[in-house]
């Protein structure tokens, strides 16, 4: 072996020349047809790598470089054939047919396997209907784009025609509002004074002729004054009441609810110590709201247990617990309680459940919800069992600074 390759490109052989006894017309027809193929096989694997430099993107761009290789070995063997017509380096010329095939070899086997993926790959008729499909899919959207924003566009005009209603639905309604609002100041004002008069003149009446007045007559004066007294009270009740619903200018403020629990009770002592009626309550906490509104609302929730109070002493008590980012207040006291179907209807406006039974107009409670809601809380009741007690319940949003 190492013979072979001391001799590599020794001349101890015939050239091919003698082959031909070097007749020119053979001899040169082979050494043309070998360098024109040669002069072909050279110039294939440089368009070759030219186009794999070009498109990146192509798939299996490695057999481009396999086939560049081998197309070149064989133009280099078709050089060797020109050359041994007088060189006779044989050794030379088998050495590059052996590396020839080389690169054929396993350039053909990885051809065997590559020609099932070239197979699959989409033909230039099949990637132009893909693309007709895209093309047609892309204008469709295009199409549904431009539904989509013509809805678009259709759907905030009717939402700006709507808000446009709605503002002015509710600039009418404030403006209706507001007319109610000074209609019923206005009847419950104008109205005091000739009913003040109407009264008084009953009163005088029933005073300067009580002796010439038959029972009937004394009974009808009687009548017409207590009924005058309940309409002034209606009055009364209904100007708080609209008080208590206007929108006025917010006066929160950081407060101890037990101030405002000892000013309902202040306002109602004489009314406490004539029902011998005792108050009790748990800490209280310090929150930011409406001091005047809280203590209305006791003021009201302590009047209603000591106006429906049972046989026994009165005896109301408060307490307060934190529930999820509010405050639960519990009055409950020990009067007659409030029947299931009725534990809504006792915050209406004017609703009363007992008749004459009971002094008063209505309107307590109804106030009580007005000022809770206010307070963006709400007010209900429970009753353990009718004539067992109520228990009032509110809620004030823990809005602490």
């Amino acid at each position: 072996m190492l013979d072979f390759f001391r001799k590599l490109f020794a001349t101890d052989f015939i050239p091919h020349g003698h082959c031909y006894l070097w007749r020119s017309d053979i001899m040169w027809l082979h050494v043309i047809s070998d360098s024109l193929t040669a002069l072909a096989y050279f110039i294939i694997p440089f368009a070759l790598v030219h186009l794999v430099r070009k498109r990146r993107d192509l798939a299996f761009d490695w057999m481009f470089v396999l086939f560049g290789t081998f197309i070149l070995a064989c133009g280099a063997t078709h050089l060797m054939a020109i050359w041994t017509l007088w060189h006779p380096v044989y050794r030379l010329e088998g050495v590059i047919k052996a590396l020839t095939a080389l690169a054929s070899v396993p350039t053909a086997f990885l051809l065997l396997r590559l020609v099932p993926q070239a197979i699959a790959l989409p033909s230039p008729e099949q990637l132009r209907a893909v693309n007709h499909d895209l093309e047609r899919e892309i204008i469709e959207r295009k199409v549904a784009e431009d539904e989509i924003r013509s809805l678009n566009q259709d759907l905030e005009r009717r939402v700006a025609d709507r808000t446009k209603e709605l503002t002015e639905a509710n600039e009418q309604l404030k403006r209706m509002n507001d007319d109610l609002t000074h209609f019923a100041h206005a009847a419950s004002h104008d109205l005091q004074e000739p009913l003040r008069l109407v009264l008084i003149y009953n009163e005088l009446l029933g005073k300067q002729f009580a002796q010439e007045l038959p029972d009937p007559a004394k009974k009808l004066i009687a009548t017409s004054i207590e009924n005058g007294s309940r309409m002034q009270n209606l009055l009364t009740a209904m100007r708080e009441y609209w008080t208590a619903s206007e929108q006025h200018e917010d006066t929160r403020a950081l407060i101890r609810i037990e101030d405002a629990l000892q000013d309902a009770l202040t306002n109602l002592q004489a009314t406490l110590e004539e029902n011998k009626a005792s108050v009790t309550y748990d800490p209280l906490p310090t929150l930011n709201t409406e001091h005047l509104i809280v203590v209305q609302l006791f003021q009201n929730l302590f009047s209603n247990a000591l106006k429906y109070r049972s046989q026994d002493p009165p005896e109301i008590h408060v307490s307060a617990a934190r529930d999820s980012g509010r405050w639960l207040f519990t009055v409950s006291d020990n009067g007659i309680g409030v029947a299931p179907e009725y534990r809504e209807i006792i915050f209406g406006v004017f609703k009363r459940l007992h008749g004459k039974k009971y002094p008063g107009v209505g309107m307590g409670l109804a106030l009580c919800r007005r000022g809770v809601e206010r307070l963006g809380g709400r007010i209900w009741v429970e009753s353990p069992q009718n004539g067992h007690g109520s228990i009032f319940k509110f809620t004030i949003p823990d809005a602490t600074p």
